[in-house]
């Protein structure tokens, strides 16, 4: 990537609004309630998903995702989710993005960003739109009518099926 090396081609790249899903391996963490954080929980968790950085890094981690209202242990959970998927998947999927468009081969990159969350999604509601969750709408799985999903979400998954072979086909 640093010497960015790469062959003419366009790439398409995305990322869901709720990547942080691997939160749920930390501390505090649980599918079986709404995981609240207190304070010093969601301080614990972020060094935890940041060990390997310097304790001052690790404090302007801290502020950056801090909740405006740190009594709320949803925000401070949201939080850590947030975070851990910008580490995990956003901030790594920007970085390829623009290194592979800053060479000089005049390569585009194409990115999404997934907000929606299916009607039949099975994990709890505060998970969001989890990391995965495109793969359903790519590969047309509301299109299998034993599954209950809407007539729009039939339609999000011919819309992106089309742009994913589109793509496919063109570039």
């Amino acid at each position: 990537l640093t010497q960015e090396k790469f062959q003419k081609k366009n790439i398409l790249i995305g990322v869901n609004k709720d990547e942080g899903l691997f939160v749920y391996l930390l501390p505090g963490f649980t599918i079986y309630n709404s995981s609240a954080q207190t304070i010093q929980m969601y301080r614990d968790n972020m060094k935890r998903m940041n060990w390997y950085l310097s304790p001052s890094t690790q404090d302007s981690i801290i502020a950056e995702y801090l909740p405006t209202n740190t009594s709320v242990g949803n925000a401070n959970r949201d939080a850590v989710q947030a975070a851990s998927g910008d580490r995990d998947f956003v901030c790594p999927t920007i970085n390829i993005g623009k290194a592979f468009s800053g060479s000089d081969m005049g390569n585009t990159v194409y990115m999404y960003y997934l907000t929606y969350r299916a009607s039949t999604e099975v994990w709890p509601e505060y998970f969001g739109t989890i990391h995965g969750a495109d793969i359903q709408w790519i590969f047309g799985l509301p299109l299998n009518k034993s599954l209950s999903y809407t007539k729009e979400e039939v339609a999000l998954s011919k819309d992106m099926m089309d742009y994913w072979s589109n793509f496919a086909k063109t570039g």
